[in-house]
């Protein structure tokens, strides 16, 4: 799920659908990762760098019994307008 923060949608962000789901497959190992696209709404207007909310819910159907260790994100948008070098997003745990 990706919910707003200082970022709002579809202000400064999009997504197809913010339940959007990953999948892990069977034996996949600890520490691994899957992608989410998020769109980031390329304006005129010069922001200061703004954040959203990732969060991954369990689906509780069969196979029961996984665990996640952390399901929460924070994605940092750096607003492009300034021409900065560190311009983009990026996502920390």
């Amino acid at each position: 799920n990706v919910t707003d923060n200082s970022a709002i949608n579809p202000d400064d962000y999009t997504v197809a659908n913010t339940d959007t789901f990953v999948t892990f497959p069977a034996g996949t190992a600890t520490g691994s990762s899957l992608v989410v696209t998020i769109n980031i709404v390329d304006d005129m207007l010069i922001e200061a760098t703004e954040t959203l909310d990732i969060t991954l819910a369990f689906d509780a159907t069969p196979p029961a019994g996984i665990n996640m260790l952390d399901d929460t994100a924070v994605g940092t948008i750096t607003d492009n307008d300034a021409n900065d070098p560190t311009e983009g997003v990026a996502v920390s745990d």
